[in-house]
């Protein structure tokens, strides 16, 4: 039972495959569907109406609010085959109704939104939309920037999207394609493009659109692919297991040429006897000219020293040769032979850095490098937990951790409290060099994670495990001692408070108890190469310490200082308030990797 305007009130009981439905007064959907004349009208007032009436009226005709609620009451576990697919559409149409007018509501809100010189009244409307619905920055930007272009330029499709016949995912692709247009040729544009949208694939439907918009407008061809410039990115996605994908976005010429690079790496190493397949050849080109970088502040030191050398084998038992691949014919390779690097590696405990020299890249005053967590019980065996890849929050297997340890990295110990948030951290780091004498380490620092502020704090099994590791290895052994001896520093951390920017080490415990950006809806982006923030600015008192330091996106730093946006640092984590009064909190990292 529910109200309606008028107090209608209707009341469904499923009956086999029959509704029946008792009205006052017809509903506007039956009215406007032609069900609801003196001849429906019986003595008992008793109309009867199919579940599969009402969903062909779905699949069919305008979405209203009366028909989106008959729609809502049927259970589609009581349908025919064919009439659950006519459900299926019938419900996406409401979901389509449901954007559009989520639109008209984000639109009605960007009125009452502030503007100013820094930042636009629709970026002050996006910083409000992404917490509200648990978007990120882009997704946000994207529902505003298509709501306010169907408000104001696209009548057709907004139409269109109310009655439930376009999607907003569409309809954002149409807005983002017309924004350079005049309001002429976006009327062209709606009118060659509407009319089949609803039956095409979003694929189809985008390359219409980007088809019919070079038509209306050929002189801004090249304008607006100068405009596309501003969308070229690198892009990673995890898909778990240890895997993930890396997408890039540039121009075309651009392109191909950094997969000619790849391509004529991967060919050079397979002449050389490499037994991987091109495909793996290719990536291991860029994580080559990466490691390089990383360690050397260039990308050929370690390509021309040997620091990537040939494996005798495969991982991967199905790996096969190049002969399934279509473009796996011979490179001339001239010149180019590579000769290993000579020298055992350092076993120094305490190293600074790789590699010292102002060419290697930096952030907030330290060597960037990829960060990865593991807890001090699964480094001595005592346990077997996953490894985390902290700047983008993704896990991977004890084993992979362990190869990455034997290929040399750094370690620093990362206190934890019962609740896995991180109290302290020390602050220098010590080499684990590889066990391959011939490589350097790796561009990785291992965050090794405990509660126990002292060797003699360790519990049972870790002590066990401990003594039989001063038998089996010895080095790892002294080198953990000491770290598990270092004391504690976090407080010192604290000793200048009036510097207007933290220091080094100050920077890195931000950023690491953090584990990511602290701002709302933040994505699993690195907490290091964020912006630090003063909670409360310099001007306003604030102090440059721990609990007035977070690490933000660019973004949010910049709405927070000019758009009304605060945060306060608790225990509990941070807590902001939006200009409007809406609270959200945003909890501390939690390190513990294992139950």
């Amino acid at each position: 039972m529910s109200d309606m305007p008028g107090k209608i009130e209707r009341m469904f009981e499923q009956r086999g495959e029959r509704w029946v439905v008792d009205i006052a007064s017809p509903p506007r959907w039956l009215e406007n569907a032609g069900l609801a004349g003196a001849e429906h009208h019986r003595s008992a007032q008793e109309l009867i109406v199919s579940p599969a009436e009402v969903i062909a009226r779905g699949e069919t005709e305008p979405i209203t609010a009366e028909l989106a609620a008959a729609l809502w009451d049927i259970d589609p576990a009581t349908l025919d085959d064919d009439v659950r697919l006519g459900y299926v559409v019938a419900m996406d149409r409401v979901a389509n109704a449901a954007h559009a007018r989520r639109g008209l509501g984000v639109t009605a809100f960007v009125e009452v939104c502030m503007e100013s010189p820094q930042i636009p009244q629709a970026g002050t409307a996006s910083l409000a939309v992404g917490p509200a619905l648990g978007l990120g920055r882009g997704s946000a930007s994207e529902v505003v920037a298509t709501a306010m272009m169907m408000a104001a330029r696209l009548p057709g499709a907004r139409a269109m999207a109310l009655a439930g016949d376009l999607t907003w995912r569409k309809a954002s692709t149409l807005a983002s394609a017309v924004v350079s247009l005049t309001a002429e040729q976006t009327a062209r544009v709606e009118a060659k493009v509407l009319g089949r949208a609803w039956k095409q694939p979003p694929s189809r439907f985008d390359a219409a659109v980007r088809r019919t918009v070079d038509q209306v407008d050929p002189d801004g061809i090249d304008a607006r692919r100068k405009d596309q410039r501003r969308v070229i990115r690198l892009v990673r996605q995890h898909h778990g297991d240890g895997m993930g994908q890396l997408f890039a976005e540039m121009p075309v010429e651009k392109l191909d040429r950094v997969y000619l690079a790849a391509d004529t790496w991967a060919r050079r190493r397979k002449n050389d006897g490499d037994p991987r397949t091109l495909d793996e050849l290719r990536v291991e080109a860029l994580v080559c000219w990466a490691d390089s970088f990383l360690a050397h502040g260039d990308a050929a030191t370690c390509d021309r020293d040997g620091h990537h050398p040939i494996p005798a084998t495969t991982d991967d038992d199905t790996a096969s040769d190049s002969a399934g691949d279509p473009d796996s014919g011979p490179v001339d390779t001239a010149g180019a032979d590579v000769a290993p690097a000579s020298g055992a590696a350092s076993e120094s405990a305490s190293e600074p850095t790789v590699e010292s020299g102002p060419s290697v890249p930096r952030r907030h005053g330290r060597s960037a490098v990829q960060m990865l967590v593991w807890d001090l019980s699964s480094l001595l065996g005592a346990t077997r937990h996953a490894g985390l890849l902290l700047d983008t929050d993704t896990t991977i297997g004890p084993h992979t951790v362990t190869e990455m340890i034997a290929a040399g990295l750094r370690v620093r110990r990362a206190v934890l409290d019962p609740n896995g948030h991180l109290i302290d951290l020390t602050p220098k780091t010590w080499l684990i060099p590889p066990t391959d004498a011939g490589s350097h380490p790796a561009p990785v620092e291992l965050l090794l994670t405990t509660t126990a502020t002292r060797l003699a704090e360790l519990s049972l099994t870790e002590k066990w495990a401990f003594d039989d590791l001063q038998h089996t290895d010895p080095h790892l052994a002294k080198l953990l001692t000491e770290l598990l001896e270092f004391p504690l520093t976090a407080d010192t951390l604290d000793d200048h408070p009036g510097d207007d920017e933290p220091s080094a080490a100050l920077a890195a415990f931000v950023a690491i108890r953090a584990g990511h950006p602290v701002n709302p809806c933040a994505g699993p982006t690195p907490a290091n190469a964020a912006d630090n923030d003063h909670h409360r600015s310099k001007k306003q008192g604030g102090q440059t310490v721990r609990n007035n330091l977070g690490p933000l996106t660019r973004h949010w730093h910049r709405g927070k200082t000019f758009t009304g946006w605060t945060v306060e640092q608790k225990p509990d984590g941070w807590h902001w308030t939006s200009p409007t009064g809406r609270h959200y909190l945003i909890e501390p990292f939690d390190y513990r990797l294992g139950p």
